[in-house]
């Protein structure tokens, strides 16, 4: 018995379907400006005439020296000196050949002469004849500078946006083509048919490795088309859209030498034409219409032949994508599918789009845009989480506020058509956050169309070897919403441990006093605090003289010993010298 798992993609998003552009009708002014500009896209510069000249082997230096020794040598009058009158012509022809003694040589043509010998006016140069160089031949009574170009006179013009990528969503409309009605239209109303190559492309990511063999098939619902006057959406419009083929399947078959619990997987496929039929529109001469698409993808699991938990095919479900990529060209590559494999038949690959008009309206498509360096990018607002909080933020690629990794050489464009992204106008800075962190906004190479959330806005960078490199979006007016991450904030410094107190030095050995006379040296003792200063003690009365030792007169007085300070002794005899007190 088979089991299946059915999901439809952004179906609950019916009823929100992105027609408030409707609503957000422009004024009249600025409609015709916007229509004006857009007209500019369609201007095709005349023919230009180029002049080639018919002698190719020839400089036009030598060209004109020849012309203009060619007319200065029939001019009589080129000689430097006064013009003769006409009594002085008149006697010269009386006299006859009055040069005939004077010789000619064949080669006198090449002697140089300057210009001032001629009347030639501005700088002098040396005139040279030479005869191998030809001399103009001018067509008389036509006027050459102006040429009968025959150009078809188309009533319609047609600008196709190549290798365009339509991403899956009810709410995202992506413009594949532009159409713009010239003066010389002759039907008010005229019904169009455009046909255009297609490719769809489906992948996955985080499946689990035990999900090989289960089927995978996805099926287009819900094409709709969304042409817009200007920034306006048509709301009569009765066009049909259909597909050569409104499903892919595939297997699931990821490498037996993967060893993790988890697999990627991608495939893409040649789907044929996508055709937009019955499209009635009023063909004014100056309208400019732009044609976009909105769709969903409905995807359907089969694990009927293989072991696996429910919950694994809704993780299918919701890890895969699906898109669908128009207006493909000879440079898109398909590439081989990747731990999966197709079980439709691929169609021929045919990159011929069509576009073409009911009864007897001549147009063309005059250009492809080169879309092969332009990456474009879906934006959407939506309540979510990055690494700033929660809030509003930018949803591009089913991923809230990604960061970029911005390569040399391609332009980005930042698709803000959907109507969420009023108010929220994407800018670049190269530091996290922008201006909301004192960063400054970044504007080379960047440019700006329309409003965001109008259809047709957009803001697109270019990418050079001089862009600073991390870059990130933001939005102008709120924090928070773009790429990046503030910076930690620091942490706060530890208070410093609080120094040990020092052991307190032990005390030094009391220094050996010695007595201001002679005498044993005395250890002081530790003075205690005096309470009462003490008198000094009065010299003993019967101290013993020392023997042989005559009294000095008028001996002074032996000054008072510190306080508390033992008095030191007399010295005595040298045979009975005392020992030192300890």
């Amino acid at each position: 018995m088979s089991s299946y798992t059915n999901n439809t993609n952004n179906t609950n998003n019916n009823t929100n379907q992105n027609t408030s552009n409707s609503n957000n009708t422009l004024s009249t002014t600025q409609n015709a400006c916007n229509q004006r500009k857009i007209n500019m896209l369609f201007n095709i510069p005349p023919v230009r005439l180029e002049k080639v000249s018919p002698y190719p082997t020839h400089t036009s230096e030598q060209l004109n020296m020849r012309r203009k020794v060619e007319i200065l040598k029939h001019n009589r009058n080129s000689t430097k000196g006064r013009k003769l009158t006409s009594k002085e012509t008149y006697a010269l022809i009386n006299r006859g050949n009055f040069r005939g003694n004077r010789l000619s040589c064949p080669d006198d043509y090449s002697i140089p002469l300057p210009t001032s010998r001629s009347g030639v006016p501005g700088p002098i140069i040396n005139l040279v004849e030479d005869k191998s160089v030809p001399l103009y031949n001018y067509i008389t009574k036509t006027l050459s500078s102006a040429e009968d170009v025959s150009e078809p006179k188309y009533e319609w013009l047609v600008y196709l946006l190549s290798n365009i990528t339509c991403p899956e969503s009810l709410l995202n409309v992506t413009r594949i083509a532009s159409l713009m009605i010239k003066e010389t239209i002759s039907n008010n109303f005229t019904t169009y048919t455009y046909s255009t190559p297609v490719v769809y492309y489906v992948s996955g990511t985080n499946i689990p490795i035990d999900t090989s063999g289960v089927i995978v098939t996805t099926e287009l619902n819900n094409l709709t088309s969304k042409i817009f006057y200007g920034d306006n959406l048509i709301l009569n419009d009765y066009t049909f859209i259909s597909v050569n083929q409104p499903t892919f399947t595939i297997s699931l078959q990821p490498n037996p030498n993967i060893s993790e619990s988890t697999y990627d997987y991608h495939a893409k496929i040649f789907a044929g034409y996508l055709t937009f039929s019955n499209m009635y529109l009023s063909t004014n001469p100056g309208f400019v219409y732009n044609i976009g698409l909105t769709y969903n993808a409905s995807k359907l699991v089969d694990y009927s032949n293989v072991n696996i938990a429910s919950n694994e095919s809704t993780t299918i479900i919701n890890n895969s994508i699906f898109s669908l990529i128009a207006n493909i060209n000879d440079d898109y590559v398909i590439e081989n599918p990747h731990n999966c494999a197709i079980l439709d038949s691929a169609s021929v690959k045919t990159t011929d789009p069509y576009f073409n008009a009911i009864g007897n309206s001549l147009g063309t498509i005059t250009n492809t845009y080169d879309n092969t360096n332009i990456i474009n990018l879906d934006v959407m607002v939506l309540y979510g989480e990055n690494n700033y909080g929660s809030g509003n933020k930018y949803y591009i690629g089913n991923v809230f506020s990604p960061d970029i990794s911005f390569q040399i050489g391609y332009t980005y464009k930042f698709i803000q058509s959907n109507s969420s992204n009023v108010g929220h106008p994407i800018r670049f800075s190269s530091t996290p956050n922008g201006i909301h962190n004192n960063g400054f906004d970044y504007s080379t190479g960047v440019a700006v169309s329309g409003e965001a959330g109008i259809f047709g806005s957009y803001v697109s960078i270019t990418i050079t070897e001089n862009t600073p490199s991390p870059l990130y979006y933001y939005c102008a007016y709120h924090s928070g919403m773009g790429s990046g991450r503030l910076p930690d904030p620091e942490p706060e410094p530890e208070p410093e441990p609080e120094p040990e107190p020092e052991p307190e030095p032990e005390p030094e050995p009391e220094a050996i006093k010695y007595p201001p006379f002679s005498g044993p040296p005395i250890v002081g003792e530790p003075e205690p605090e005096p309470e009462n200063e003490a008198e000094p003690e009065p010299e003993p009365e019967n101290e013993p003289e020392p023997e042989n030792e005559p009294e000095p007169e008028n001996e002074p007085e032996p000054e008072p010993e510190p306080e508390n300070e033992p008095e030191p002794e007399p010295e005595p005899e040298p045979e009975n010298e005392a020992e030192p007190v300890v």
